[in-house]
């Protein structure tokens, strides 16, 4: 019998844990609420933006200084669960403005949540981006 560190969450119910932590991921970008985001996202963050660009959690949390998320839209969710680590495959629909320009995007993203035992909450510890093939890239909006 696992002990309680060991042990994980059943699949659905941590399927469903996940699909509210990406929620509120998405919510915490959109407030732009340091200390949500700091709560959320690991400390050993390693984000690879559609552009290629790579953010450590420090790197992530100073692009709040020029940059505002005003949308973004998630769909084609899945989660995969493998004891406390979880992948979720998503598509969003992204706009932002960054340096006074509004854009939009479309990436496709694998999001690597940790939790580092079964009572502890899970974090967002990695993403890789890609822009969607179907979408003309990033667009400036008026």
């Amino acid at each position: 019998m696992p002990t309680a560190a060991e042990a994980t969450v059943e699949p659905l119910q941590g399927e469903h844990e996940l699909v509210d932590r990406e929620r509120a991921r998405r919510e915490a970008l959109l407030s732009g609420d340091l200390r949500e985001i700091d709560a959320i996202y690991d400390d050993r963050l390693y984000y690879r933006h559609a552009n290629s660009r790579v953010d450590d959690k420090a790197s992530f949390m100073a692009n709040f200084d020029h940059i505002a998320y005003q949308s973004v839209e998630a769909s084609d969710l899945s989660v995969q669960l493998a004891g406390n680590t979880a992948i979720v495959s998503v598509a969003e629909r992204v706009v932002v403005r960054r340096d006074g320009i509004k854009r939009q995007f479309h990436v496709l993203a694998m999001n690597v949540w940790l939790r580092e035992n079964a009572s502890a909450p899970w974090r967002f510890l990695a993403r890789q981006a890609s822009f969607d093939p179907k979408s003309p890239g990033v667009v400036e909006l008026p």
